[in-house]
């Protein structure tokens, strides 16, 4: 990691100096054959293609959740050096496809063979000699190949060598590798010195994170070692730091040595012996050798992800909550149970393992926690029906109900989420208890700090502010000021009145879609939501978004939602293009879009038409996938054929539709008037239109940039000045799109509370 680090300051360095040989070699390849330069682009591309397909592999695979963790942090940190070192260094942003491109002028570092080095040293410790062999040579491909092509100069193919390396080394020191086990000599020698001489030691194939498992003989007698190494107590202070971002609850306090780690699990299994919870015996701890090892006596039974699905017998089932309550009993919350952590032992016993996360004086939302992952164990060994009425027949009723509010995914592991959804869902295990209970269904517990939505709607918003800044700047404070005040304040009230008028549009055409009644001020208040959704996500996404949720919501089929709320984005883009083009021959405009922005359409559609092509060769891999994409498909057909057969239902979408563009333009009407500035209905309904329909198109969170810059150019194209046309679009887009959503927070809020989202 220093080395790796250290290589591309050094290089960085370098660059930025413009050093002769990068220009000679640069020189040195100007002039070279066309078919060698085929061969190079190929190469170059293969690297990408190579790192790119180990990433759909891990994930989509189903491996172990650390290694995701490890690879996309490693992903995403490449990203964040990649621009900070390009903008420092070469003042330019990183060119990922250089070989089907001229860049002009070279990016540093080589952000090809940085991508392709971090993502192979990332992984390479998980993958097999083979494919680490074929990594190696396909570096040394993309370095030639960069080279060839003049995509990259000599201090950028140092620069992204040390980059990727460098990462990889700080992600395998932040949460450690199968390649950090200490050498079995070493153990010996540590073993020796808490009284365990002579011992046979061998490493079990599989190992957890922040902690490796052995088995050592001696005298006849076997143990199960849990050692915590030179990087396991960093490994796990990470672990147990990010978990404390994402989670209320991260378990015990961090511990910040091994040795701390194992009296922790010392002191819980010896407590929990005392009170006769059945738990694994601690024979001895210590350390020795740069290594904190815990010795317990060796199960003679087998782990419940090691017994076959279905052969769990009922009475094992139920003494498995005996087990648990034992635990609780005693005070002490088991904090890590999964399949590995309970044992059936030959004389009918369950024992429980690994309290290395146990917490002493465990409190409600703890135990709570626990009794979750043993039922969704339960569920994996024996299937959803069986762990329901096992938990039914042994624990009280009063401590299921208590537990429900805690059934759902976050509060389970997510190794064990992921094989418990093999079989059912928590939300369904949930459902089987509700009925069997005959209860209503309890307010779910909040379990998580925040979420991805909560980052992504930090991340936007940041976005947002400095791309609005950037335009205000461009036309200067003072201008914006000197106009702003020239607007009526009672205009821009109508303005702000119409724009929540205009919702009723999007009601009539849900109630278009939907085979049954629609509540009439949920759905009103779903389309104030979708102006607080549309500033984390590009407008038409969102909208869409929450149509298909709100519908889910309403007792609609997952694929008629699916269809049906893409179905209102599709008519409300057939209405825009219709009424933009009316208007524009009404007022004698050309259409042209070349000067409203800098949206990429055709970078757009490789995108998009990328994303689909992947996602049809990853559903067919698997028979299951195809047989759900397809019947799912078949299903969202069906509904939207139903739609477009009945013309009530399909006037009151695209009636719907065409009342909210137009009370849109008439706010817009009204924001123009504020400003002393009156047009035809037809000019106003132009700018309103495009300005709406590119807005929707880009991939940027409500539009905000994009919108302002081209209510800008149509208000100039129409005759507007451009000050004041500018002022009209900033202060439009407060009234309608910025104001909006403060009440859309509370809106969403109200829908999620109530159970329409």
């Amino acid at each position: 990691m220093i080395i790796g680090f250290a290589v591309t300051i050094l290089a960085g360095w370098a660059a930025s100096g413009e050093p002769d040989l990068d220009a000679r070699v640069l020189e040195l390849f100007a002039d070279t054959p066309d078919w060698l330069l085929l061969l190079a682009r190929v190469g170059y591309s293969a690297g990408g293609l190579y790192a790119i397909g180990l990433v759909i592999v891990v994930a989509f695979r189903g491996g172990k959740r650390a290694i995701t963790r490890d690879l996309l942090l490693a992903v995403g940190l490449f990203v964040v050096a990649a621009v900070l070192g390009g903008l420092i260094v070469s003042d330019q942003w990183p060119d990922l496809l250089p070989e089907w491109a001229d860049p002009g002028t070279v990016a540093w570092p080589a952000a090809r063979l940085a991508l392709v080095t971090v993502v192979l040293q990332t992984l390479a410790p998980h993958l097999t000699l083979p494919v680490r062999r074929l990594g190696r040579r396909m570096l040394i491909v993309v370095l030639v190949s960069g080279v060839i092509l003049g995509a990259a100069t000599v201090t950028g193919l140092i620069g992204a060598l040390g980059l990727g390396y460098g990462i990889a080394g700080l992600v395998h020191v932040m949460f450690g590798s199968p390649a950090g086990l200490p050498p079995t000599e070493r153990l010996r020698t540590g073993l020796a010195t808490i009284g365990i001489v002579d011992a046979e030691v061998e490493f079990l194939p599989e190992q957890p994170v922040g902690v490796a498992l052995a088995r050592a003989e001696a005298a006849g007698e076997r143990y199960l070692l849990r050692i915590h190494g030179r990087d396991a107590a960093d490994a796990e202070f990470v672990e147990k730091a990010w978990h404390a971002l994402w989670y209320r609850d991260a378990g015990p306090p961090l511990s910040l040595s091994g040795i701390q780690q194992v009296e922790h699990e010392v002191v819980a299994s010896l407590l929990a012996e005392r009170e006769g919870a059945s738990v694994q015996h601690v024979v001895t701890a210590g350390e020795g050798d740069e290594n904190a090892v815990l010795v317990l006596d060796w199960p003679e039974g087998i782990t419940v992800g090691t017994l076959p699905m279905g052969e769990i017998t009922d009475d094992r089932l139920d003494e498995m909550w005996r087990t648990l309550e034992g635990l609780h009993a005693a005070g002490i919350s088991h904090g890590a149970l999964d399949l590995e952590s309970v044992v059936l032992e030959p004389d009918g016993r369950v024992r429980l393992m690994n309290l290395g996360r146990a917490t002493l004086s465990a409190d409600e939302a703890r135990t709570n926690a626990d009794l979750v992952s043993m039922l969704a164990t339960q569920v994996c060994a024996a299937g959803p029906d069986r762990a329901v009425a096992s938990v039914l027949r042994t624990l009280p009723r009063e401590d299921v109900v208590a537990m429900l509010p805690y059934l759902q995914d976050g509060v389970v592991a997510p190794e064990l989420r992921r094989a418990a959804k093999q079989t059912a869902k928590m939300g369904d295990v949930r459902d089987a208890m509700l009925a069997e209970l005959a209860i209503e269904e309890p307010k779910l517990a909040s379990v998580r700090r925040i979420g991805w939505s909560d980052v992504l709607i930090i991340v936007f918003s940041i976005i947002a502010v400095n791309a609005i800044i950037s335009q205000i700047a461009e036309i200067g404070f003072d201008v914006l000021l000197d106009e702003l005040r020239t607007a009526t304040l009672g205009w821009l009230v109508v303005a702000f009145i119409l724009t929540h008028v205009s919702y009723y549009g999007d009601v009539m055409s849900l109630q278009g879609v939907m085979n049954r009644p629609v509540p009439f001020i949920p759905t009103y208040l779903l389309q104030s939501a979708k102006r607080f959704i549309g500033l984390a996500v590009p407008a038409t996404a969102g909208r869409v978004a929450l149509d298909v949720r709100f519908l889910q919501k309403q007792g609609v089929s997952s694929a008629r939602a699916l269809a049906q709320g893409p179905l209102i984005g599709v008519c409300g883009f057939i209405v825009e293009v219709g009424l933009l083009f009316l208007c524009a021959w009404r007022i004698g405009q050309e259409v042209e879009t070349d000067d409203l922005g800098s949206i990429n359409v055709a970078g757009l559609l490789v995108i998009v038409g990328a994303a689909v092509v992947v996602g049809i060769v990853i559903v067919m891999l698997r028979a299951e996938w195809r047989e759900a994409v397809l019947g799912s498909i078949r299903e969202a057909l069906g509904s939207v054929t139903e739609v477009i057969k009945t013309p009530r239902k399909l006037l009151r979408v695209f009636g719907g539709q065409l009342f909210d563009r137009l009370f849109a333009a008439l706010s817009l009407a009204a924001t123009m008037a504020a400003f002393g500035v009156t047009e035809s209905f037809a000019s106003v309904i132009f700018v309103s239109v495009g300005t709406g329909l590119l807005a929707g198109l880009a991939p940027v969170p409500g539009g905000i940039g994009v919108a302002e810059a081209t209510m800008t150019a149509l208000l100039t194209a129409i005759g507007v000045p451009s000050e004041t046309a500018f002022s009209i679009a900033i202060t439009h887009r407060l009234v309608t799109s910025y104001l909006p959503p403060v009440l859309g927070w509370f809106s969403y809020n109200w829908l999620v509370k109530e159970g329409y989202l």
